[in-house]
């Protein structure tokens, strides 16, 4: 399970994750463009990146946990495994539709990457990679490298 000060600190990531998107919002009016792209690059690639990264990884772990208690699965690891898998991607693409409506591609590209990246972290355990895959795809969005879809990032 997650520890208290964990669960501090990836509430303090979110925090300033949300703060800084609102900071971004008031200051340049929603606008990645001109004097907007180095503070949007700031917080949207590594300030959001973090803190969904921890939030998400962190629902997987407390997911794993509460699978791997579960006398019903007790001998079941791969399915726990899976279980463990769906229900993040899922949550994370709830959580997305709302950012992409009537944008399928989008929605589809970010959830190919959760799945990926949801699928290293239960075996390695590793948040590093998760997270940089995170930041290397906001940061790349938002440069304009990856294709907009109807003017919306894939952020």
């Amino acid at each position: 399970m997650i520890d208290s000060k964990s669960s501090k600190i990836i509430f303090a990531w979110l925090i300033i994750g949300i703060i800084g998107i609102f900071v971004l919002n008031l200051l340049f009016g929603g606008s990645t463009s001109g004097s907007a792209i180095i503070p949007a690059l700031v917080i949207f690639a590594v300030v959001g990146a973090i803190g969904e990264e921890m939030f998400f990884l962190s629902m997987q772990s407390i997911t794993w946990e509460i699978l791997h208690f579960s006398k019903k699965l007790k001998s079941i690891k791969f399915i726990k495994e899976i279980i463990s898998i769906l229900f993040i991607v899922g949550l994370f693409t709830f959580f997305h539709t709302v950012v992409y409506v009537g944008h399928l591609a989008a929605l589809a590209f970010v959830t190919g990457l959760r799945v990926i990246t949801s699928i290293q972290f239960q075996f390695t355990r590793r948040q590093s990679i998760s997270i940089l895959t995170h930041l290397i795809n906001n940061a790349l969005a938002i440069s304009g490298v990856l294709a907009t879809f109807g003017g919306i990032f894939i952020v």
